[in-house]
């Protein structure tokens, strides 16, 4: 087969288009021009979504192969700027390539030390691997030298160097993740967030304040998440502001952070920071934080944020409507059997009209005895309703607390203590 470049670069787009990866792994060994073998090399990243079926293997063989020999350096560039593509298990396999040792049995800190020699190298590309590494298998000591990265003209390297410094997760690099906040490339204010919310600590949680008022709403997003770490009652007036967030997403991930702000506090203070937090969102005017918690306790796979939700719908809400009606009801049903206790008592604290209905009709589809048809029963006792429905005592008693922890088991019969 010819690889000789009479067609310009279309030939190349044909190639890609038709899926002939071993055509355009030939054109980047062997094309006519560098700029032909570059080219192909640019084509094969867009087969990073191969599967080993396809041809996914000898892709990033050869895209290593060619960083590793390829005499053109713009060539090569662009092989390990498509190999990025693929993940990261084919930039571990180009850093074995080219230590002078073993990788996989040497110590991480001999692989980041020969690393940090790459971050001083001429192309951005080479750069962004050493950034990636490093991450991997870097400590405190390759600090100095990722956060000299942070100022790269390439934002690529600079997004890899910020991901590193958070995965290292030491404090002392704070300050100079908190200057990447104002990144000129979005998607490393993004990173610098994240890595902040990494971090966790009391110091990384206060320069990511600011963030929860960026103008990008993903950058916003992501500080408004890691807020929640707090423990603590300090962002509690940003997560109210972002509750009036134009983004529908944020307003409820501000909803979940506020949730968990009192499941991290300390015991000694969960209390008086629920009491708190549901003072200043009863004062709330414009913003009905209801409908958010209905949806939380619809799609959240976790049970603390899910029992809590509900919790607050109770202190929140004077009668359930039916969309808050339904939602408990189906409550009744959870596999945590706390969050399903919870469900049950503030079902029967509320009320709300049509709810008996309601309850009757999901009674019927249960099996008789069952743990949802025990809690329905109960709460239409509480009611004090279902005449001529055959009103069944189950001796089952909730009693509705001020919070969700205090419900327990009671060793006997398996009913929470009253």
């Amino acid at each position: 087969m010819s690889f000789e470049n009479s067609k310009g670069e279309t030939f190349l787009y044909e190639l890609a288009r038709a899926g002939e990866t071993t055509k355009l792994i030939g054109y980047m060994k062997r094309g006519s021009s560098p700029v032909v073998r570059q080219r192909a090399a640019e084509l094969l990243g867009d087969f990073s979504d191969l599967s080993e079926e396809q041809g996914r293997e000898e892709v990033i063989t050869e895209l290593i192969v060619t960083v590793q020999q390829c005499d053109d350096e713009d060539v090569r560039s662009q092989a390990v700027d498509s190999l990025v593509r693929f993940g990261d298990e084919p930039l571990k396999r180009l850093i074995n390539r080219f230590a002078d040792f073993d990788v996989s049995s040497a110590p991480g800190w001999l692989i980041a030390e020969n690393l940090v020699e790459w971050l001083e190298m001429d192309r951005p590309e080479f750069r962004l691997v050493a950034a990636t590494g490093i991450g991997w298998f870097g400590g405190e000591e390759t600090l100095p030298a990722l956060v000299s990265a942070f100022t790269d003209t390439d934002a690529r390297v600079r997004l890899r160097a910020v991901r590193a410094c958070g995965s290292i997760g030491d404090d002392r690099c704070v300050e100079a993740l908190a200057t990447r906040l104002t990144d000129p490339d979005t998607r490393v204010q993004k990173e610098a967030a994240s890595a902040l919310g990494a971090l966790g600590t009391k110091n990384a949680l206060d320069a990511l304040i600011p963030a929860a008022r960026d103008a990008d709403p993903e950058v916003r997003q992501i500080a408004i998440e890691n807020l929640g770490q707090y423990g603590s009652i300090e962002p509690l007036v940003v997560l109210l502001r972002a509750l009036e967030d134009e983004s529908g997403p944020i307003r409820r991930t501000a909803i979940i952070s506020l949730i968990e702000l009192f499941v991290q506090a300390p015991s000694d203070k969960s209390h008086k920071m629920r009491s708190t937090i549901v003072e200043q969102l009863e004062a709330l005017e414009l913003v009905d934080v209801v409908p958010q918690l209905v949806d939380i306790l619809n799609e959240s796979e976790r049970w603390a944020i899910r029992r809590n939700a509900i919790w607050l719908i109770g202190r929140l809400v004077d009668e359930a409507d039916p969309q808050v009606q339904e939602c408990l009801i189906d409550a009744l049903d959870d596999e945590d059997d706390s969050t399903a206790q919870v469900a049950a008592t503030t079902l029967a604290k509320l009320g709300g009209k049509d709810l008996e209905k309601r309850l009757m009709m999901y009674r019927q589809r249960q099996e008789g005895g069952s743990e949802p048809w025990v809690r329905t029963q109960f709460v239409l006792d509480k009611l004090g309703t279902d005449p001529g429905a055959e009103l069944v005592s189950t001796g089952v008693n909730y009693t509705y607390v001020s919070e969700p922890e205090d419900y327990s088991e009671d060793d006997d019969d398996g009913a929470p203590d009253t």
